[in-house]
Protein backbone atom coordinates (compact mmCIF):
# COMPACT_ATOMS: atom_id res chain seq x y z
CA UNK A 1 0.00 0.00 0.00
CA UNK A 2 1.40 3.25 -0.69
CA UNK A 3 -0.19 7.20 -1.18
CA UNK A 4 -0.05 7.90 -4.78
CA UNK A 5 -1.01 11.39 -4.75
CA UNK A 6 -1.83 13.64 -1.54
CA UNK A 7 -3.68 17.22 -1.85
CA UNK A 8 -4.16 19.09 0.94
CA UNK A 9 -6.21 22.42 1.11
CA UNK A 10 -6.59 25.31 4.14
CA UNK A 11 -5.04 22.25 6.37
CA UNK A 12 -3.04 24.20 9.11
CA UNK A 13 -0.29 26.02 7.49
CA UNK A 14 -1.12 25.38 3.76
CA UNK A 15 -3.82 26.79 1.83
CA UNK A 16 -2.89 24.62 -0.87
CA UNK A 17 -0.67 21.68 -1.62
CA UNK A 18 -0.63 19.32 -4.18
CA UNK A 19 2.85 15.74 -4.41
CA UNK A 20 2.29 12.74 -5.95
CA UNK A 21 4.46 10.44 -4.67
CA UNK A 22 6.42 6.95 -6.06
CA UNK A 23 5.93 3.70 -5.07
CA UNK A 24 9.15 3.10 -2.34
CA UNK A 25 10.91 6.19 -0.18
CA UNK A 26 10.11 9.97 -0.48
CA UNK A 27 11.34 12.26 1.49
CA UNK A 28 10.22 15.98 2.37
CA UNK A 29 12.91 18.67 2.18
CA UNK A 30 12.88 21.95 3.17
CA UNK A 31 13.50 24.79 6.41
CA UNK A 32 11.84 24.25 9.69
CA UNK A 33 8.58 26.04 9.74
CA UNK A 34 7.79 25.49 6.19
CA UNK A 35 4.86 22.48 6.50
CA UNK A 36 6.10 18.82 6.18
CA UNK A 37 5.38 17.95 9.24
CA UNK A 38 1.75 19.22 8.73
CA UNK A 39 1.80 17.08 5.39
CA UNK A 40 2.75 13.93 7.35
CA UNK A 41 0.11 14.96 10.01
CA UNK A 42 -2.55 14.90 7.12
CA UNK A 43 -1.74 11.24 5.57
CA UNK A 44 -1.76 9.78 9.54
CA UNK A 45 -4.81 11.76 9.64
CA UNK A 46 -6.42 9.74 6.94
CA UNK A 47 -5.31 6.75 8.71
CA UNK A 48 -6.46 7.24 12.55
CA UNK A 49 -9.20 10.37 11.72
CA UNK A 50 -6.96 12.00 14.44
CA UNK A 51 -3.90 14.80 14.79
CA UNK A 52 -0.75 12.56 16.74
CA UNK A 53 -0.50 16.24 18.00
CA UNK A 54 -3.84 17.89 18.69
CA UNK A 55 -7.12 16.29 20.80
CA UNK A 56 -9.26 18.41 18.47
CA UNK A 57 -9.62 19.27 14.60
CA UNK A 58 -9.97 23.00 14.85
CA UNK A 59 -6.71 23.18 14.85
CA UNK A 60 -6.35 21.23 11.40
CA UNK A 61 -8.41 23.92 9.86
CA UNK A 62 -6.01 27.09 8.48
CA UNK A 63 -6.57 30.37 10.12
CA UNK A 64 -9.47 32.41 8.55
CA UNK A 65 -10.71 28.94 6.74
CA UNK A 66 -14.16 27.27 7.45
CA UNK A 67 -12.72 23.74 6.72
CA UNK A 68 -10.21 21.96 5.64
CA UNK A 69 -9.48 18.97 3.18
CA UNK A 70 -7.63 16.30 2.48
CA UNK A 71 -7.84 14.16 -0.46
CA UNK A 72 -5.68 11.00 -1.43
CA UNK A 73 -4.95 8.62 -3.79
CA UNK A 74 -3.96 5.17 -2.62
CA UNK A 75 -2.73 1.97 -4.28
CA UNK A 76 -2.99 -1.13 -2.26
CA UNK A 77 -2.65 -4.33 -4.59
CA UNK A 78 -2.73 -3.00 -8.18
CA UNK A 79 -6.12 -1.13 -6.32
CA UNK A 80 -6.65 2.33 -6.49
CA UNK A 81 -8.83 4.27 -4.05
CA UNK A 82 -9.53 7.71 -3.93
CA UNK A 83 -10.52 9.32 -0.18
CA UNK A 84 -12.07 12.89 0.40
CA UNK A 85 -11.81 14.23 4.23
CA UNK A 86 -14.09 17.35 4.86
CA UNK A 87 -13.02 18.67 8.11
CA UNK A 88 -14.95 20.94 10.17
CA UNK A 89 -14.58 22.63 13.15
CA UNK A 90 -17.50 22.68 15.11
CA UNK A 91 -19.31 20.57 13.43
CA UNK A 92 -19.36 16.87 11.73
CA UNK A 93 -17.05 15.80 8.94
CA UNK A 94 -17.70 14.41 6.25
CA UNK A 95 -16.29 11.70 3.79
CA UNK A 96 -16.02 10.18 0.44
CA UNK A 97 -14.60 7.18 -1.26
CA UNK A 98 -13.90 7.50 -4.85
CA UNK A 99 -16.49 10.68 -4.87
CA UNK A 100 -19.10 8.64 -3.31
CA UNK A 101 -20.22 10.11 0.02
CA UNK A 102 -20.34 7.69 2.89
CA UNK A 103 -22.51 7.41 5.99
CA UNK A 104 -19.65 7.88 8.95
CA UNK A 105 -16.26 8.97 8.09
CA UNK A 106 -14.79 6.02 10.27
CA UNK A 107 -15.65 4.03 6.93
CA UNK A 108 -12.52 5.18 5.37
CA UNK A 109 -10.61 3.82 8.06
CA UNK A 110 -8.49 0.57 6.73
CA UNK A 111 -7.36 2.16 3.52
CA UNK A 112 -4.39 4.02 4.55
CA UNK A 113 -2.27 2.28 7.38
CA UNK A 114 0.59 3.85 8.33
CA UNK A 115 3.35 4.02 11.22
CA UNK A 116 3.86 7.24 12.05
CA UNK A 117 7.25 7.87 14.09
CA UNK A 118 7.29 11.87 15.79
CA UNK A 119 8.75 13.50 19.04
CA UNK A 120 5.48 13.38 20.13
CA UNK A 121 5.96 9.74 20.85
CA UNK A 122 8.11 10.47 23.82
CA UNK A 123 4.92 10.60 25.73
CA UNK A 124 3.70 7.17 25.53
CA UNK A 125 6.83 6.21 27.75
CA UNK A 126 6.80 9.87 29.82
CA UNK A 127 2.88 10.85 29.30
CA UNK A 128 0.22 9.64 31.29
CA UNK A 129 -1.81 6.73 30.81
CA UNK A 130 -4.10 8.05 28.62
CA UNK A 131 -1.41 8.68 25.64
CA UNK A 132 -1.10 4.74 26.17
CA UNK A 133 -4.51 4.00 25.71
CA UNK A 134 -5.12 6.54 22.99
CA UNK A 135 -2.06 4.96 20.95
CA UNK A 136 -3.37 1.33 21.88
CA UNK A 137 -6.81 2.06 20.80
CA UNK A 138 -5.65 3.60 17.31
CA UNK A 139 -3.25 0.72 16.67
CA UNK A 140 -7.06 -2.07 17.38
CA UNK A 141 -8.75 0.31 14.70
CA UNK A 142 -5.85 -0.59 12.61
CA UNK A 143 -6.17 -4.10 12.50
CA UNK A 144 -10.13 -4.42 12.91
CA UNK A 145 -11.17 -1.43 12.04
CA UNK A 146 -15.01 -2.07 13.54
CA UNK A 147 -13.48 -1.09 16.83
CA UNK A 148 -13.92 2.34 15.45
CA UNK A 149 -17.54 1.99 16.09
CA UNK A 150 -16.74 0.71 19.64
CA UNK A 151 -14.37 3.15 20.79
CA UNK A 152 -17.46 5.88 19.28
CA UNK A 153 -20.25 4.03 21.19
CA UNK A 154 -18.42 4.39 24.60
CA UNK A 155 -17.23 7.52 24.41
CA UNK A 156 -20.73 8.58 22.99
CA UNK A 157 -22.63 6.69 26.42
CA UNK A 158 -20.07 7.92 28.68
CA UNK A 159 -20.19 11.98 27.54
CA UNK A 160 -24.56 11.38 27.84
CA UNK A 161 -24.35 9.10 31.05
CA UNK A 162 -22.32 11.96 32.63
CA UNK A 163 -25.14 14.73 31.44
CA UNK A 164 -27.13 12.85 32.83
CA UNK A 165 -25.13 12.17 36.71
CA UNK A 166 -24.42 16.12 36.47
CA UNK A 167 -27.61 16.84 36.24
CA UNK A 168 -29.29 14.97 38.75
CA UNK A 169 -26.62 15.67 41.12
CA UNK A 170 -26.99 19.24 40.73
CA UNK A 171 -30.74 18.73 41.27
CA UNK A 172 -30.21 17.01 44.41
CA UNK A 173 -28.06 19.16 45.80
CA UNK A 174 -30.36 21.54 44.93
CA UNK A 175 -32.98 20.24 47.59
CA UNK A 176 -34.71 18.39 44.65
CA UNK A 177 -35.03 14.63 43.60
CA UNK A 178 -32.85 14.35 40.10
CA UNK A 179 -34.53 12.08 37.82
CA UNK A 180 -31.84 8.85 37.39
CA UNK A 181 -34.62 6.31 35.88
CA UNK A 182 -32.39 6.13 32.99
CA UNK A 183 -29.16 6.01 34.37
CA UNK A 184 -29.19 1.34 34.85
CA UNK A 185 -30.19 1.39 31.56
CA UNK A 186 -27.00 3.94 30.46
CA UNK A 187 -25.27 1.71 32.74
CA UNK A 188 -25.79 -1.02 30.99
CA UNK A 189 -24.70 0.39 27.78
CA UNK A 190 -21.05 1.64 29.38
CA UNK A 191 -20.66 -1.86 30.94
CA UNK A 192 -21.44 -3.80 27.57
CA UNK A 193 -18.80 -1.18 25.02
CA UNK A 194 -15.99 -0.83 28.19
CA UNK A 195 -16.02 -4.30 27.93
CA UNK A 196 -15.54 -5.25 24.69
CA UNK A 197 -12.98 -2.12 24.58
CA UNK A 198 -11.10 -3.97 26.95
CA UNK A 199 -11.32 -7.76 25.42
CA UNK A 200 -10.22 -5.93 22.17
CA UNK A 201 -6.64 -3.91 23.97
CA UNK A 202 -6.49 -7.15 25.69
CA UNK A 203 -5.86 -9.50 23.10
CA UNK A 204 -3.81 -7.15 21.02
CA UNK A 205 -1.40 -6.49 24.12
CA UNK A 206 -0.89 -10.46 24.06
CA UNK A 207 -0.59 -10.47 20.47
CA UNK A 208 2.10 -8.02 20.18
CA UNK A 209 4.08 -8.86 23.78
CA UNK A 210 6.26 -11.04 21.64
CA UNK A 211 7.32 -8.41 19.45
CA UNK A 212 7.58 -5.71 21.77
CA UNK A 213 10.14 -8.06 23.50
CA UNK A 214 11.98 -9.01 20.41
CA UNK A 215 12.17 -4.72 19.50
CA UNK A 216 13.28 -3.56 22.73
CA UNK A 217 16.17 -6.30 22.90
CA UNK A 218 17.25 -5.10 19.62
CA UNK A 219 17.94 -1.73 21.32
CA UNK A 220 18.95 -2.83 24.69
CA UNK A 221 20.62 -6.13 24.19
CA UNK A 222 22.28 -5.57 27.82
CA UNK A 223 19.06 -4.12 30.22
CA UNK A 224 16.80 -6.59 31.49
CA UNK A 225 13.82 -7.79 28.99
CA UNK A 226 10.48 -5.73 28.50
CA UNK A 227 8.00 -8.04 29.50
CA UNK A 228 4.15 -8.09 30.07
CA UNK A 229 1.81 -10.37 31.98
CA UNK A 230 -0.86 -12.04 30.50
CA UNK A 231 -4.18 -11.37 31.16
CA UNK A 232 -5.70 -13.48 33.41
CA UNK A 233 -8.90 -15.54 31.53
CA UNK A 234 -11.59 -13.62 33.24
CA UNK A 235 -9.99 -10.52 31.16
CA UNK A 236 -9.51 -12.16 28.15
CA UNK A 237 -13.68 -12.77 28.07
CA UNK A 238 -15.70 -9.71 27.27
CA UNK A 239 -18.52 -11.60 29.03
CA UNK A 240 -16.59 -12.04 32.02
CA UNK A 241 -15.26 -8.37 31.69
CA UNK A 242 -18.67 -7.54 31.36
CA UNK A 243 -20.09 -9.28 34.91
CA UNK A 244 -17.58 -7.69 36.32
CA UNK A 245 -17.93 -4.58 35.92
CA UNK A 246 -21.81 -4.33 35.08
CA UNK A 247 -21.77 -2.87 38.87
CA UNK A 248 -19.23 -0.21 39.03
CA UNK A 249 -20.95 2.12 36.86
CA UNK A 250 -23.71 2.14 38.94
CA UNK A 251 -21.75 2.84 42.33
CA UNK A 252 -20.01 5.44 40.64
CA UNK A 253 -23.13 7.25 39.81
CA UNK A 254 -24.45 6.72 43.12
CA UNK A 255 -21.26 8.36 44.35
CA UNK A 256 -21.22 11.24 41.72
CA UNK A 257 -25.11 12.11 42.41
CA UNK A 258 -23.65 12.15 46.34
CA UNK A 259 -20.43 13.92 46.06
CA UNK A 260 -19.31 14.91 42.61
CA UNK A 261 -17.08 12.66 41.99
CA UNK A 262 -16.61 9.32 40.40
CA UNK A 263 -13.52 7.51 39.12
CA UNK A 264 -15.04 4.53 38.17
CA UNK A 265 -15.01 3.65 34.91
CA UNK A 266 -13.87 0.56 32.36
CA UNK A 267 -10.92 2.04 31.03
CA UNK A 268 -8.32 2.03 34.22
CA UNK A 269 -4.92 0.53 35.33
CA UNK A 270 -3.32 -1.73 36.68
CA UNK A 271 -2.15 -3.27 33.31
CA UNK A 272 1.56 -3.02 33.29
CA UNK A 273 4.61 -3.44 30.71
CA UNK A 274 7.69 -3.61 32.29
CA UNK A 275 10.79 -2.24 30.42
CA UNK A 276 13.91 -2.81 31.72
CA UNK A 277 14.11 -2.04 35.30
CA UNK A 278 11.13 0.46 34.98
CA UNK A 279 7.21 -0.74 34.99
CA UNK A 280 4.57 1.80 32.82
CA UNK A 281 1.15 1.23 33.09
CA UNK A 282 -0.39 1.02 30.32
CA UNK A 283 -3.83 1.99 31.34
CA UNK A 284 -6.64 -0.64 30.23
CA UNK A 285 -7.93 -1.97 33.28
CA UNK A 286 -9.83 -0.79 35.70
CA UNK A 287 -7.04 -0.92 39.11
CA UNK A 288 -7.67 -3.46 41.90
CA UNK A 289 -8.00 -0.40 44.45
CA UNK A 290 -10.86 0.90 42.22
CA UNK A 291 -12.51 -1.89 42.21
CA UNK A 292 -12.74 -2.86 45.61
CA UNK A 293 -13.46 0.40 46.64
CA UNK A 294 -16.88 0.54 44.13
CA UNK A 295 -17.61 -3.30 45.08
CA UNK A 296 -17.62 -2.70 48.99
CA UNK A 297 -19.69 0.24 48.30
CA UNK A 298 -22.24 -2.19 46.38
CA UNK A 299 -21.65 -5.07 48.84
CA UNK A 300 -20.28 -7.13 46.04
CA UNK A 301 -17.22 -9.29 46.97
CA UNK A 302 -13.74 -8.45 45.49
CA UNK A 303 -12.54 -9.77 42.04
CA UNK A 304 -9.48 -10.86 43.28
CA UNK A 305 -7.52 -8.76 40.36
CA UNK A 306 -3.79 -8.44 40.11
CA UNK A 307 -3.43 -4.87 42.09
CA UNK A 308 -0.70 -2.01 40.48
CA UNK A 309 0.98 0.02 43.24
CA UNK A 310 2.59 3.26 40.83
CA UNK A 311 -0.67 4.61 40.20
CA UNK A 312 -2.97 6.58 42.80
CA UNK A 313 -6.89 4.78 43.33
CA UNK A 314 -7.78 7.97 44.77
CA UNK A 315 -6.98 10.04 41.54
CA UNK A 316 -4.34 8.03 38.95
CA UNK A 317 -1.85 10.11 39.42
CA UNK A 318 1.78 8.34 39.92
CA UNK A 319 3.59 7.57 43.10
CA UNK A 320 5.63 5.09 42.17
CA UNK A 321 8.63 6.70 43.86
CA UNK A 322 6.60 8.56 46.53
CA UNK A 323 4.86 7.84 49.40
CA UNK A 324 2.12 10.09 49.38
CA UNK A 325 -0.11 10.93 46.56
CA UNK A 326 0.86 14.64 45.87
CA UNK A 327 -2.51 15.16 43.61
CA UNK A 328 -4.28 14.48 46.13
CA UNK A 329 -2.55 13.22 49.33
CA UNK A 330 -3.91 9.62 49.61
CA UNK A 331 -0.65 7.47 50.28
CA UNK A 332 -0.04 3.74 51.08
CA UNK A 333 -2.26 3.27 53.96
CA UNK A 334 -2.83 6.80 55.54
CA UNK A 335 -3.20 10.05 54.42
CA UNK A 336 -0.62 12.95 53.94
CA UNK A 337 -1.29 15.14 57.20
CA UNK A 338 -1.35 19.51 56.31
CA UNK A 339 0.52 21.54 58.35
CA UNK A 340 -2.04 21.59 61.28
CA UNK A 341 -2.10 17.81 61.18
CA UNK A 342 -5.49 17.24 59.77
CA UNK A 343 -5.77 14.69 57.08
CA UNK A 344 -4.99 16.33 53.20
CA UNK A 345 -6.69 15.69 50.16
CA UNK A 346 -10.24 15.69 49.27
CA UNK A 347 -10.33 11.89 49.75
CA UNK A 348 -10.16 8.94 52.00
CA UNK A 349 -7.05 7.23 52.94
CA UNK A 350 -6.69 4.33 51.26
CA UNK A 351 -3.94 1.46 51.05
CA UNK A 352 -1.83 1.03 47.32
Amino acid sequence: MYVRHLQVRDFRSWEQADLTFPPGPSVLIGANGQGKTNLVEAIGYLATLGSHRVATDAPLVRHGATRAVIRAAVVNAGRELVIDLEINAGRANRARINRAPVQRPREVLGIVRVVLFAPEDLALVKGDPGERRRYLDELLVARAPRYAGVRADYERVLKQRGALLKTAGGARRAGGEGDIRTLDVWDGHLARHGAELLAGRLDLVADIAEYVSNAYASVAPESAPAQTPAPSPANRSAMAAHRSWIRLPITAGKRWIAGGIERCRPARQPFWHRVGGSVIGLGICPTADERAACQRGAGVASTGDDRSDDRCAGCDADIAARQFCRACGAGRGKARPDRQGRARGRHAARSH
